[in-house]
């Protein structure tokens, strides 16, 4: 198994060549800490703010942190993510710990993003040919 420290060694080498998109930003997050974000299904709710975590770890020298926001917004906004924020559930942060407690408010803010995002697509596919 890869540690941490070895994952977060190995990322800084991404950072040579300059991240400018979001989607480069998602990859190095997978990377750099792959028990925070991963591409699977069972996404954990991050804590607020944490693109302030993830600034203070590995600076701001080679991108923006517009990349960073783009970024998160990418991952917090995919139906994965969205379902697995339920209240009660613990928020972690970027060292993994528990950072505090999903509240109902947060889940029916999700759940009805989810909503609407799952209404939009299928929207998109019942209007394909439709002039």
């Amino acid at each position: 198994m890869i540690s941490q420290d070895s994952n977060f060694i190995s990322s800084q080498k991404m950072l040579k060549s300059k991240i400018s998109s979001p989607s480069q930003m998602l990859d190095y997050l997978y990377k750099t800490f792959p028990a925070r974000f991963f591409s699977g299904r069972d996404k954990k709710p991050l804590m607020a703010n944490i693109h302030l975590a993830i600034m203070s770890k590995i600076g701001t020298q080679e991108f923006e942190i517009v990349v960073v926001k783009k970024a998160l917004h990418r991952y917090v906004t995919k139906p994965s993510y969205l379902y697995n924020v339920k209240a009660g559930a613990k928020r972690i942060g970027l060292d993994g710990k528990p950072m505090r407690i999903v509240t109902s408010s947060e889940e029916n803010f999700s759940k009805a993003r989810l909503k609407n995002l799952l209404n939009c697509d299928a929207e998109k596919h019942l209007n394909i040919g439709i002039t």
